[in-house]
Order: structure tokens, then sequence, then C-alpha cells
């Protein structure tokens, strides 16, 4: 997707996901190349739920799907939990870090099977 795509999309999901009170700012990173490796991340975000701001940075573009949309902005929707939660978790670091990632890879294939994706 190029960022225009992926501005499009990200818009559409915060409707639908109720976070249209959210400033959410996207970059793209500008080098696109195919990684050597067999799993790269294809989008990050942060948020900063006090504020209602969150920045998702696609690195490798070329590679967003409507899924990794969905994925970030679910990440967006738990923030205020997760960032409650680090501090809490301060030696299970690694532990709770994996655990948001099944969370959200598994609300978002949920909210993308209601949605017909």
């Amino acid at each position: 997707m190029n960022k225009n795509q992926i501005n499009d999309t990200v818009k559409k999901w915060q409707v639908i996901l109720g976070l249209q009170n959210w400033d959410i700012i996207v970059s793209v990173k500008k080098n696109d190349k195919k990684p050597k490796v067999k799993f790269i991340t294809a989008m990050t975000t942060e948020s900063y739920p006090d504020y209602c701001i969150a920045k998702i940075r696609a690195e490798r573009p070329k590679m967003v799907e409507e899924q990794d949309v969905v994925h970030e902005l679910v990440h967006v929707l738990l923030s205020e939990v997760t960032e409650y939660a680090y501090p809490q978790a301060r030696d299970k670091r690694k532990w709770f870090d994996y655990l948001e990632e099944r969370v959200v890879s598994q609300l978002t294939q949920v909210i993308l099977r209601l949605y017909g994706k």
C-alpha cells in the first residue's frame, strides 16, 4: 500500500473500531527493500492513551495489508490497558509482549471475520 491507501484504510477502520476521537498519525518508511528474513514487522504503533494520540509507522509499506492496519488499530484500542500493565509486569515484560501480540492477533481475526474480510 502507499501512504494514501494506508491513511484511507486507517480512517475506515478507525470509525468501525470506535476510535474517531483518536488523532492517528501515519508515517511511511521510505526504504522498502525486500527483507532477507522470513518474518518481518510491516507496521509498528506507539500509543499515548492519556491524549488519544497514536503514531502508526509502516516499516514495510509494500507489505502492508488491511489486516495489518486493523492489527495496529487493535493495539491502539487496547493501549490504555497495556500502558497501565507494562509497569506492573516489569519482570515479565517479554511474556507480556507475547500475550499482547496473541490477544491483538486473535481479536484482529475475529473483527475481520465479522466484517467479511
